[in-house]
């Protein structure tokens, strides 16, 4: 579905687009390449090429059997709704997240 309204609105996608190439703060993608969702890896790639078009730079963290729904350690790992699919993996969901947590209090500062 996203990608069929990327299509019909194409005219309107950038004007629809968040600005990140303002974003003044350290960018963190944390994307599932096998989100069935949202094509959150290719948003993801996408997001860090435009930031690199404007020197800056993003972390993507991504992981091939993660889904639309990493989660943090400590944190229970979200129901998935009926009337969606989120595709992954629980496991990979997890480890996603938990890469993703490490570089989140890495840049924080709140890990040595």
């Amino acid at each position: 579905m996203h990608e069929r309204s990327l299509q019909t609105f194409a005219s309107d996608a950038e004007a629809a687009s968040i600005p990140v190439e303002r974003a003044a703060a350290d960018v963190i993608l944390v994307a599932g390449a096998s989100d069935a969702l949202y094509p959150s890896d290719t948003a993801a790639h996408a997001l860090a090429e435009r930031l690199d078009r404007e020197g800056k730079h993003a972390v993507v963290l991504e992981h091939p059997h993660a889904g639309h729904s990493p989660f943090f350690p400590g944190e229970a790992r979200p129901t998935p709704h009926s009337d969606r699919a989120w595709g992954g993996e629980p496991a990979a969901d997890r480890e996603l997240g938990d890469a993703a947590w490490t570089v989140i209090t890495q840049r924080l500062g709140l890990q040595r």
